[in-house]
């Protein structure tokens, strides 16, 4: 009876073990295979210029939105390709030949409701509430105003190539345009224009520099009035 039981005793000690090398080598195997995913994204992180600590898992396209206080520059003109298609209405095609000579800056009056809009850095989509409410109002004027004709004009800051910023101001009043347009504003009633960043109105590279000359500014021609 004891020589069963010494017997039983030893084979269970025998499979305890087994389980446990097993599952030792499964948690070796493990941390082995973490560590190396690890060392690789070090590796990968080191390569672009990063620290481990730098790394953030990305969950929504929302996070990757950039801020105003961004520095982040495209290097190459390429990189300009629109990621989203957005259909652009035609321009106007006026009888009476209307150019841009004839457009003036807001009066008095008019300048408190075609305020200036501002973008974010490499941005051409109107991210705070005050510049899109800007734009409705404009929207509300132009209505009621049949008369009247805008130049919607797209401006940069300072940074990047002449061409990359052409075509970035031309996305910024396409943006403004297309928002008029969908609030009701006769498209023949709109035109756009992008300088990049030819005029400045705020010079040097501080942050508030760059920002004031990230915007979109408006020129009015009134097809009733004698100039």
């Amino acid at each position: 009876m004891k020589i069963k039981q010494i017997c039983s005793i030893l084979i269970l000690a025998i499979l305890t073990a087994g389980c446990t090398s097993a599952n030792n080598a499964a948690n070796t195997a493990w941390q082995s295979t973490k560590t190396f995913g690890q060392y690789l994204s070090a590796k990968g992180q080191a390569l672009m210029g990063k620290s481990p600590a730098e790394s953030k898992a990305i969950y929504s396209q929302d996070e990757i939105i950039t801020s105003a206080d961004d520095d982040f520059i495209p290097l190459l003109d390429e990189d300009l390709k629109p990621q989203y298609a957005e259909v652009i209405a035609p321009q106007p095609t006026s009888k009476n030949e209307l150019h841009i000579e004839k457009f003036k800056n807001p009066t008095q009056e008019l300048a408190a409701i075609f305020k200036i809009v501002h973008f974010n850095t490499d941005d051409d989509k109107i991210r705070v509430k005050e510049y899109s409410m800007t734009v409705d109002r404009i929207a509300s004027y132009l209505k009621s105003h049949s008369e009247l004709f805008v130049f919607v004009e797209g401006h940069c800051d300072d940074r990047a190539s002449e061409s990359y910023n052409l075509a970035l101001g031309s996305r910024r009043a396409n943006t403004v345009r297309n928002q008029l347009i969908r609030s009701g504003v006769n498209p023949d009633q709109i035109y756009t224009i992008s300088y990049g960043k030819e005029r400045l109105i705020a010079k040097g590279t501080t942050r508030v520099a760059r920002a004031k000359n990230r915007r979109v500014e408006f020129k009015i021609f009134d097809s009733q009035a004698r100039y």
